[in-house]
């Protein structure tokens, strides 16, 4: 399974490689041809990651902070000992809330709309899809080729989510590159840049900006995001009847953690897996938390290694 710190190094080097340039789209499977109809010639313009969630938007300007690679998770310094006393400062004064409202207005108001106006721009997405399964396959493949040489169309957001599951890969190569494959779902070309992506997944769907929304409000907390708040998830573990190790595994409390991962994480923390959650102490919550934002284990990165050299 590509588990989440895998996907933040794969986000990191698409929005170094990807992010501001215009593609020209197709499916060579046939199992994504509306959604690449419907990115065909819209820059990509954002990429979030919760999890072993990707989300890559098309449409809109071109924000020029994701012009540049983004860190993998912010600096994590010390030691966990260090990271236990700071964090029990903070949660003497610190009460948790429900995260699921916060959470969702944050997307929505990341996803830069309102939900009327994200709403809507998901119905007109729904519009454009229907009236482009409609068109001739040779028509639409040789205005495909035009429209992205022509350069960035900006007009409504579609979103494109992705779950690599098992096995799955998002290749760049530099042109000609190789041959799509039986399980290639989408090809993004740039003759421009010399390049070609190709992406293999378990899921791939698309949707306009309420659609992400609804995706991360349904994600738990993702303690290689920035904005992860660890208040909210020790709040759901004090009352988890679930073991330390199950709740690691469930992906609406945490997300982007696997089984290889979590055992790691949880030697490293000096916890049982099956300790029950509820009986956790602050102390080995703190130590949890401090090893997922570090680096992942020699076997994680072995992994890794193999996986980005040969996607």
């Amino acid at each position: 399974m590509v588990e989440g710190h895998q996907c933040h190094r794969v986000a990191a080097a698409h929005r170094k490689l990807l992010v501001g340039k215009s593609f020209q789209a197709r499916s060579p499977n046939g199992r994504f041809k509306e959604g690449a109809a419907l990115i065909n010639a819209k820059p990509l313009t954002r990429i979030e990651v919760h999890g072993k969630n990707l989300f890559y938007f098309f449409g809109g300007d071109v924000p020029q902070q994701q012009q540049q690679q983004q860190p993998l998770r912010p600096e994590v310094v010390g030691t966990p000992e260090a990271a236990v006393a700071a964090a029990a400062a903070v949660a003497a004064t610190t009460a948790a809330t429900p995260d699921a409202p916060r959470r969702a207005s944050r997307a929505a108001a990341a996803a830069s709309g309102s939900p009327a106006s994200a709403a809507a721009a998901a119905a007109k997405s729904k519009g454009k899809r229907g009236r482009a399964a409609k068109e001739d396959e040779a028509e639409a493949a040789g205005g495909a080729a035009a429209a992205a040489e022509a350069g960035p169309a900006g007009g409504e957001v579609v979103v494109m989510h992705v779950h690599f599951g098992m096995s799955g890969a998002f290749r760049t190569m530099e042109l000609p590159g190789l041959p799509p494959t039986d399980t290639t779902r989408l090809e993004l070309l740039h003759k421009g840049a010399g390049l070609v992506a190709h992406l293999s997944a378990m899921t791939v769907a698309h949707g306009g900006p309420a659609f992400y929304v609804t995706k991360a409000a349904a994600l738990g907390q993702d303690p290689l995001r920035e904005d992860a708040d660890k208040e909210v998830l020790w709040a759901k573990v004090q009352k988890s009847k679930k073991s330390i190790g199950l709740v690691l595994m469930d992906q609406t409390l945490i997300a982007g953690v696997g089984n290889i991962y979590r055992a790691e994480i949880l030697y490293k923390a000096r916890v049982h897996p099956e300790l029950p959650a509820a009986s956790v102490s602050r102390e080995q919550f703190d130590r949890i938390w401090w090893v997922m934002k570090q680096a992942p284990c020699a076997p994680c990165e072995a992994k890794l290694s193999y996986y980005m050299e040969n996607t």
